[in-house]
């Protein structure tokens, strides 16, 4: 063992990450890769033999189902039944014993349930020290798979099935025949099973009979989600360190001491000093800063140590990038060391560089640390694929083939199978396309051999489906035998030194968070301050000489408890937005649910200690209560009890319901429960028998008698009647006559009762949070047709005829461009635009050769046509510059060089050389594929041109960095032209998103500068939307619409119905309508796009929130812009999250869109050689925002090869197989530009090409000035001020409209849409009519026939009470309930408003509509309900006038909760805002103050208060008029009920009309307040 001094000094803490940095460097000479760190390790564990453990994972039988309903397209689909079905109806001996019993064959299935096998893994083998891929298209069960392995799929809390299945050979064959009917799944979850066994190291991952697992899997295996799902406030550090913290083991001690003391058995006690390095590192990993040191490892490992000290944020919180934020997604799950990891797509968002060194990364991790790993890609490249040991395939929830990587491709050729080598496909993307369809399949068949030689396997066959291709592989691969090791599981629980370790991190985190959130703290003080000040200038120095200061005395108790439980409303949102992130740490073992839940209350607690205190503070002595400190600590223990009761009743609500909107509306039920109930409102001797169980449950009713016994037993209260010395107080006659004890034994019981109930909330909510998981998707998976009739569906909408067709549609666009763009009609032949009428800049002139920078998909220009035939495309674009005659006079005091004309050719030609061939589908040409589509649309063509762009961001260290900036982009420039597609490049955190941002006006904040040009003038945004496209890396929709809903709701608003019109006329006769055209052209994008399938699918929110896949939604994104027929489109990351096959179907639609003339500029990270050979041009940039490369990429990239190879020696050799994307990256990476001691940047800037570029550029921006090239991101939205813009640019748009189509049009089609998504709305809507239905009898039952009990004090008071519940709490859970939605609407705005569909003024008005029709019914449910229950007069005239009311009240409470959320940038800050305001109306609306007893000063409380009017309007017309009934006053003074509510509450009956303008007011103000919201505030931070 090493010395003590050796010791003492290794576990010295650390001082800070850079001393981690030191340590690691240290030992690996500063290589970030983790491969030098455990060579050294394992070098010294092998000479004492020892070797790190492993675990074997084995599954058998492995499968998987869901419940399913039949849906419509499948019943039309006519999918045969499975064909085993017969067969095993005829056997009928098989039987399955389960528990000593005997369970007969289930019935055939056209009798039963539809079950929907999602994954058939058979059985299999993971070997410790090998990596494996898992291939196959989104869809197909990869993720199911893994999780199914890593022990996720099914949640923990889920009981195993107990027996397990006994089956016979003949009764397993028989529930084989039947699809696995038979067998008995092992474990379930609501619709999902899971059959067959996993064991890891031969131990059953749910243990042998339903009994415990001898091991913890959550502690050995981690899965690594698709989802980003993170807290927003935390670091990257904290987020990696609170991960290491909670899944640290005793792993590296154990192994430490079984080193130690071999080495001194070997007499190797020497081996500390000789690697001192090492020893140090190895104190470290088992010390205190284990987690500190675990955390930096894996940052370097995944290359995101740079940007440890940044938030990792979220759409409203600016943080780190989407590749960094996945990054930090893995680093979470493997910052723990297990040792089983299964990764899903950890390289989506990256670019290839990154994606390779990861990969190499986690390749050394597996080799060296003996670690069995499973990864998912889209989009490997070979590179990436070499790194991995074995390859699993799995298409349509079969695993086809799990073998080693370099027998896949033997394996596939021995089916008749192969790729396309000379189009450059990758292994990986041919092996997922090739099980995709049968037509797809079709495409890789090798010629049959002539005889004698044996036919290939697809002969005689459709194709070669999953299923098949199992079969032959299991028929061909031997057998292999399981490794037998030493190997070892975590099968010992945490010791309570780890388990206390874990608890303090998770304090530690939710205190952080406290700390990060300074303006949700501060919105909930304000909140108490406000309702404090409220009741201590209300109530002041209250008389104790007669009831009715004792009256208001209990006013104030009440009012108080009511403002410490309003607290609940405020942290709701936040606790169900976090249930994400804890359901995945839970699954994963990082910590418990009870201390999850502990620790989320107990931080809630100084937050209510504060509040209660400042509350009690500002209001017991100002009130004139009892000043005795006895009795000021129980009103203040009475507040805080009362605050943490409300804080548990929250999270226990938002823990059951698992959703903000559910949490608010029954919050909302509870408050009310608890006031009506509190024995306040209603007395408790008036409390109905059936209600009476409520009284004595409620938390308020036992806080209240508390605090009042505590307050009016004193005996500064003086005697009720002098004349009784023995007789009660004031206070305590006050109490008796509304049912309150008077004893002191109330005034401890409770307090004690309300911290109880909060006890047990606290537990119900840790049972909630340990069986409940999060909220599943409903959704069935999009392919749901059994693997061998495929082909049906495939069939009916085949992907290469509609791609062909849709180019050479869209090519026929530039023959027909309309005279509203002013544009030249076209003649026959080719398609032709005249450039002429444009400022010369916008094209090029003879001097530059148009062949430089066009080229033909990767292909030489000479053969353009076989070049479409080998890659499948319609024939491309042919772009030429011919120099023509001047035909505009010069422009005075500006030299104009010659004009010319751009000729555009797209589409198929007559020699049916298009894609269409090559499907094979019998198409003569793209003329009659076109001519089936029909029509064609006019668009504008737009070259964008700019010159030393910048961009400038507050630093983000405003310690040390107060007042600077930080650049993000230095001196961009380059051109985007019609026909071109440019590829924008670069190192993640090189700034491409940011640059395309600017370019497309979606900055809301930071600087820029430089010179942006459209068309030759000026860019200005509010014309510029109007015909550009922006695809976001973040897909954004309408979670209720339907797919064919967006498409249609984006090309109704972004096209104008000319457009469709003509390509109605020009296209084909049965479009003869300009909606029929539009559907017609919207279906056809479908189809290129591959959504056709899916156009009656609703979009949904995504991953469990339901709806489209990822890479569904992807391409639902592209298509939305792409159907508003945009002149320029950017595309960010517009492959990101799709395999190779989707992600090649998307960029031939791309490219089709590229061939009409269009100019499309595209930010890609991960691109196959296929997709690369589509772009024209590239814009690469390194990280710091500087060009390093601009231009043409020439034939296969020859251009950019060229230039790279020679740009400095030293750069590795470019092979031919190579991908020039890959090798780009990796060779103008920044370690390899460190490594050769040079930037890129500079080289760039000294080249001759650069030198050519920047004559590109300076021709198409020479005849530009740039007035103010300094310019904020906000002026980059409106565009240059009106003294800039030239006489030229305002002529050119001064005809254009900044929305296609008009505010009334729009109007409409956003209320459509809106009134649409309420309909389907279930839970927000089903909620709030849920509530006001529960809200009505809880009013009815417990006001009961009040309403005919006017002829007393007594019962106009209780009339008076129902009304002011009425006005008040719908109102309020309305207000509460609607705040998510918008919430959610917002974002989609935002989007939807940038790309130029609608403005504000149209989606706020829209927002009232698609509410009207709901709050009608809402309205008129509740008020049947209460009035008849209550036993109102029934009148008619009465009834109208309380349903107006109530009617007018909802929807004003509706509108004021749009309006808050309209105006607060989160929701928190919303509810907090809107509760004071609710305070300040509940107070001073007239019920517990009345109007004459009001304070002078608070008269505009009363006045400017919805309720208020609410509550007098109902009042005089149920009993205004009720001038013949008369009440006897407690002076003994008898009056009519009209004079007692005039003289007592000012309640004028002549007043009942003017009520109702006034409350029309109040809703028109806040619509206002909407609408100002959402046109001159943007919360979205880009």
């Amino acid at each position: 063992m090493a010395d003590p001094s050796t010791k003492a000094k290794g576990l010295a803490r650390v001082r800070s990450r850079a001393d981690v940095n030191e340590a690691i460097n240290a030992v690996t000479d500063g290589d970030k890769g983790p491969q030098r760190l455990f060579e050294r390790l394992n070098e010294r564990l092998g000479r004492v033999g020892i070797t790190l453990p492993g675990v074997e994972v084995r599954w058998e039988n492995l499968r998987v189902e869901v419940m399913a309903p039949q849906t419509q397209q499948q019943s039309k689909a006519a999918v045969a039944p499975h064909r085993g079905a017969a067969d095993a109806s005829k056997a009928g001996t098989g039987a399955c014993t389960v528990g000593g019993k005997k369970l007969p064959l289930p019935l055939p299935s056209h009798r039963r349930a539809r079950r929907q096998v999602i994954l058939d893994a058979g059985s299999g083998v993971l070997r410790p020290g090998r990596m494996t891929l898992l291939l196959g298209p989104p869809g197909a069960g990869r993720s199911t798979l893994l999780k199914a392995l890593a022990g996720q799929l099914i949640p923990p809390s889920a009981a195993p099935v107990p027996g397990g299945p006994k089956c016979s050979s003949s009764s397993r064959s028989a529930a084989a025949a039947d699809g696995g009917a038979g067998l008995v799944p092992v474990r379930t979850a609501g619709g999902l099973k899971q059959y067959g066994t996993i064991k890891y190291n031969g131990l059953p991952m749910q243990g042998d009979n339903g009994s415990k697992p001898a091991f913890d899997v959550a502690r050995v295996a981690t899965y690594v989600s698709q989802t980003e799902n993170h807290l927003p406030e935390l670091t990257v550090a904290e987020t990696l360190t609170f991960a290491a913290q909670c899944q640290g083991s005793d792993l590296v001690p154990r192994l430490y001491e079984l080193l130690r003391s071999r080495e001194a058995a070997a007499g190797l006690s020497g081996a500390e000093e000789e690697d001192a390095d090492l020893a140090r590192l190895l104190e470290l990993a088992r010390g205190p800063d284990a987690p500190l040191l675990m955390a930096q490892h894996t940052a370097r490992m995944l290359e995101i140590d740079h940007v440890m000290d940044t938030v990792v944020g979220n759409e409203l919180l600016k943080g780190i990038s989407g590749g960094q934020k996945r990054r930090v997604t893995a680093g979470e799950m493997v910052v723990g060391a297990a040792q089983v990891l299964m990764l899903d797509e950890i390289t989506n968002g990256l670019d290839a560089a990154s994606a390779l060194t990861i990969c190499k990364a986690l390749r050394s991790t597996c080799e060296q640390t003996n670690a069995t790993i499973v990864a998912t890609l889209l989009q490997p490249s070979p590179e990436v694929v070499a790194c991995f040991h074995d390859v699993i395939l799995v298409s349509q929830g079969v695993v086809a083939y799990h073998g080693p990587t370099e027998r896949l491709a033997p394996f596939l050729g021995s089916l008749g199978l192969a790729a396309n080598a000379e189009a450059g496909q990758t292994m990986a993307d041919f092996a997922q396309e090739v099980l995709s369809s049968p037509e797809d399949q079709a495409k890789y068949r090798l010629p049959q051999p002539p005889p004698p030689a044996p036919q290939l396997a697809w002969q005689g066959l459709k194709w070669i489906s999953p299923r098949r291709m199992r079969q032959a592989f299991a028929a061909n691969e031997a057998g292999r035998d399981a490794a037998k090791q030493d190997l070892v599981l975590h099968t010992r629980p945490q010791s309570l030194k780890q388990r206390g370790a874990v608890w303090a991190a998770v304090v530690r985190r939710e205190t952080t968070l406290l700390l990060r959130n300074p303006a949700f703290f501060m919105a909930g003080l304000m909140q108490i301050l406000l309702s404090a000040f409220l009741v201590s200038t209300a109530f002041v120095n209250l008389d104790r000489s007669n009831t009715d200061g004792a009256n208001l005395t209990m006013s104030v108790m009440f009012f108080s408890l009511m403002s410490l439980f309003f607290g609940g409303f405020n942290f709701a949102p936040i606790y169900c937005a976090r249930l994400r992130v804890f359901f995945k740490q839970r699954d994963h073992g990082f910590y418990s649910p009870l201390a999850h839940a502990v620790s989320s209350v107990l931080l809630r607690i100084p937050e209510t200690l504060i509040n209660s205190a400042a509350f009690s503070v500002m209001v017991y002595s100002s009130v004139g209560l009892t000043m005795d400190a006895g009795r000021f600590f129980i009103f203040l223990l009475n507040l805080i009890a009362m605050g943490i009761q409300s804080v548990t009743t929250f999270q226990l609500l938002g823990a059951l319901t698992r959703n903000d909107v559910a949490t608010q509306g029954l919050g909302g039920v509870l408050l009310m429960i608890n006031v009506l109930l509190s024995g306040f409102p209603i007395a408790r001797t008036s409390i109905p028998g059936w209600w009476i169980w409520g009284y004595w449950l409620s938390p308020m009713s036992w806080s209240l008698r508390s605090m009042l016994v505590s307050e009016m037993t004193s005996d500064e209260w003086p005697l009720a009647n002098l004349a009784d010395p023995t007789g009660p107080t004031v206070g305590e006659d006050a109490m008796a006559m509304r049912g309150f004890q008077t004893e002191w034994f109330w005034v401890w019981a409770g307090i004690g009762y309300v911290l109880g109930i909060a006890l047990l909330q606290l537990v119900a909510q840790v049972l909630a949070l340990t069986f409940l998981g999060p909220p599943e998707n409903k959704t069935a998976p999009e392919h749901e047709e059994d693997e061998e009739d495929a082909h049906l569906l495939h069939n009916a909408t085949p992907f290469w005829n509609a791609a062909s067709a849709l180019g050479q549609a869209l090519g026929h666009a530039s023959r027909r461009l309309s005279g509203v763009y002013g544009q030249t009609a076209a003649t026959e032949g080719p398609s032709q635009y005249d450039a002429s009428q444009y400022d010369v800049s916008q094209y090029g002139v003879s001097q530059y050769d148009a062949s430089q920078y066009s080229r033909e998909s990767g292909e030489d220009r000479n053969s353009a046509a076989s070049s479409a035939g080998a890659n499948g495309l319609p024939s491309p674009a042919t772009v030429e510059l011919t120099q023509q005659p001047q035909v505009q006079p010069q422009k005075q005091q500006q030299r104009q060089p010659d004009h010319a004309v751009m000729v555009v050719s797209a589409g198929g030609s007559s020699s049916g050389s298009g894609s269409s061939q090559r499907a094979g589908q019998g198409n003569s040409g793209g003329g009659d594929a076109a001519a089936a589509l029909g029509g064609e649309m006019s668009f504008k063509p737009v070259v964008m041109a700019f010159k030393d762009v910048s961009y400038f961001v507050p630093h983000p260290d405003k310690g040390n960095q107060k007042g600077k900036e930080l650049q993000l982009l230095n001196g961009v420039s380059g051109v985007f032209r019609p026909g071109v597609l440019t590829s924008l490049m670069g190192a993640s955190g090189a700034g491409k998103t940011t640059l395309m941002d600017v370019l497309a006006g979606r900055k809301t904040g930071g600087r820029a500068e430089g010179l942006q040009l459209v068309n030759g003038q000026p860019k200005r945004m509010s014309t510029f939307a109007r015909v550009m496209g922006y695809v976001e890396q973040l897909d954004v929709h309408n979670p209720q619409a339907t797919v064919e809903e967006a498409l249609m709701f984006s090309a109704a608003l972004r096209v104008e119905p000319a457009a469709f019109a003509a390509a109605a006329v020009a296209g084909s006769a049965a479009a003869t309508d300009t909606a029929a055209a539009r559907k017609d052209f919207v279906r056809r994008m479908m189809d290129v796009v591959e959504l056709g399938p899916l156009a009656d699918r609703r979009i949904g929110l995504g991953g469990a929130g339901g709806g489209l896949s990822t890479e569904a939604r992807k391409r639902l994104t592209i298509a939305v812009e792409l159907v508003a027929n945009p002149s320029i489109v950017f595309m960010d990351e517009p492959t990101s999250g799709l395999d190779a096959r989707a992600a090649g179907v998307v960029m031939r639609a791309v490219r089709n869109t590229v061939a009409t003339g269009r100019t499309v500029v595209c930010t890609i990270h991960q691109p196959n050689r296929e997709i690369m050979d589509y772009f024209d041009e590239l814009l690469l940039l390194r990280p710091g925002g500087r060009t390093i490369f601009f231009g043409a990429l020439g034939s296969r990239q020859s251009a950019l090869v060229s230039y790279l190879s020679n740009v400095v020696p030293g750069i590795p050799h470019y092979e031919p197989h190579m991908n020039p994307a890959n090798w780009m990256l990796e060779v103008t990476a920044p370690s390899a530009a460190a490594a050769l001691g040079v930037d890129f940047a500079d080289l760039w800037e000294k080249s001759e090409q650069c030198r050519s570029a920047t004559a590109l550029i300076e021709h198409y921006t020479s005849g530009a000035t740039a007035a103010s090239s300094r310019i904020t991101a906000g002026d980059i939205e409106a565009g240059p001020a009106a003294g800039t813009i030239s006489a030229a640019a305002t002529n050119e748009t001064a005809a254009e409209h900044r929305f296609a189509r008009s505010p009334l049009v729009q109007l409409g089609l956003v209320a459509r849409r809106n009134l649409t998504s309420q309909m389907r709305n279930v839970e927000y809507n089903g909620m709030r009519f849920a509530t006001a239905f529960v809200l009505a009898w809880v009013l009815g039952s417990l006001y009961w026939d009040r309403g005919t009990k006017t002829g007393t004090l007594v019962g106009v008071m209780d009339i008076l009470g129902v009304l002011f519940a009425s006005s008040l709490f719908l109102p309020l859970n309305n207000m509460l309930l609607v705040m998510p939605v918008v919430a959610a609407d917002r974002a989609v705005y935002y989007r939807e408003k940038a790309s130029g569909m609608y403005g504000g003024a149209v989606f706020a008005a829209a927002q009232a509509i698609a509410e009207m029709p709901f709050l009608f019914v809402q309205s008129v449910l509740f008020v049947v309900i209460v009035y008849t229950t209550v036993h109102f007069e029934f009148n008619s005239a009465k009834a109208m006038w309380f349903w107006l009311y109530m009617w007018l009240e909802t929807m004003f409470f509706t509108f004021f909760g749009i309006a808050a959320m309209n105006l607060a940038p989160v929701m928190p800050t919303a509810i907090a805002g809107s509760s004071g305001l609710i305070m300040l109306w509940n107070l001073f609306c007239g019920f517990l103050i009345s109007r004459p007893n009001m304070k002078p000063w608070y008269l505009w409380a009363y006045y400017a208060n919805p309720p208020t009017w609410t509550i007098y309007g109902t009042a005089v017309t149920q009993l205004g008029d009720l001038t013949d009934t008369f009440i006897q006053l407690p002076g003994g003074e008898t009056t009519s009920v009209a004079n007692y509510i005039k003289g007592a509450f000012s309640y004028d009956y002549d007043m009942r009309g003017w009520i109702v303008l006034i409350m029309i007011g109040f809703i028109v103000a806040c619509r206002v307040a909407a609408y100002y919201g959402l046109i001159r505030l943007n919360f979205q931070k880009r």
